[in-house]
């Protein structure tokens, strides 16, 4: 049995009304490369603790909002 990680950003970013653009250029003028930001509108989980923080404030909501860990 293992874990999977979760991402919520896609649907964060459909509940904002924010297309991945909008995302992207609001990571990016929060010090974010554009790829990584890319990379996690998309869905990506591969996401260092910091870049949490940052996606979290950007979208002003919790990190616990953005990934879920779940049993598989």
């Amino acid at each position: 049995m293992g874990q999977q990680i979760i991402s919520h950003v896609p649907e964060l970013l459909a509940k904002k009304g924010w297309s991945s653009k909008t995302f992207v250029a609001n990571c990016m003028l929060a010090g974010m490369g554009q790829g990584t930001a890319y990379r996690i509108a998309s869905g990506d989980t591969n996401i260092k603790v910091e870049t949490l923080r940052v996606v979290a404030s950007v979208l002003g909501v919790s990190i616990g909002e953005i990934i879920e860990i779940s049993e598989q």
